[in-house]
């Protein structure tokens, strides 16, 4: 028939691997979700101190496994601002980082870069929205001379316009795609750095 295989049959390969393996392998297996699960709360929890959950696994066989989950959940959080939170997420970020990378100065020059890209993204966003709220509310303008409305014209917001999400949500979108890519290549070499 097919060289497919139901998720029925994947799972019992899956359950035949965990079953031969040594108890060494099953906690390296459950070393990355640990370490997931220790980031997430890190960033939830105000007080929760990840250094000090780092620590003990100092000198132990899953500790790498721990990092490697820490930093998967902490690159996720990597995103350009959409809010005004963003940069004390960013910052809590950092803090997380710094404390699973040996080289500091490194992580900082990134968190620079990552800082001035996000700048530039705020500016080149707000530039965006201006010019299409000006051009929506010449628009309107216009529509309402057309229409003989001689006398004090009512003020419309645009930005309520239905035409004028969908403008925007373009525009955000394309914005969006041009910075994620140099968002990405940071994150990566986050990723690498020891």
């Amino acid at each position: 028939m097919t060289d497919m295989k139901t998720a029925y049959e994947k799972a019992m390969e899956k359950v035949e691997k965990l079953s031969k393996a040594t108890p060494e392998e099953l906690a390296r297996m459950d070393a990355v979700p640990t370490g997931n699960r220790m980031a997430a709360r890190y960033m939830k929890e105000l007080q929760y101190d990840i250094e000090a959950e780092l620590a003990k696994y100092k000198g132990t066989v899953v500790r790498k496994q721990v990092i490697e989950g820490v930093q998967e959940i902490l690159l996720r959080y990597i995103q350009l601002p959409q809010t005004t939170t963003a940069k004390d997420t960013l910052e809590k970020v950092k803090r997380g980082i710094m404390s699973i990378k040996d080289n500091k100065r490194a992580v900082e020059q990134v968190f620079s870069q990552l800082d001035n890209l996000f700048n530039y993204y705020e500016q080149a966003r707000q530039q965006a929205f201006g010019q299409i709220k000006q051009m929506f509310e010449q628009k309107i303008g216009q529509q309402m001379r057309a229409m003989g409305g001689l006398g004090p014209q009512p003020k419309i917001d645009v930005t309520t316009q239905p035409q004028f999400r969908e403008e925007w949500a373009k525009v955000l979108a394309d914005l969006n795609s041009q910075y994620d890519q140099a968002l990405s290549e940071q994150k990566q070499r986050l990723a690498k750095m020891s």
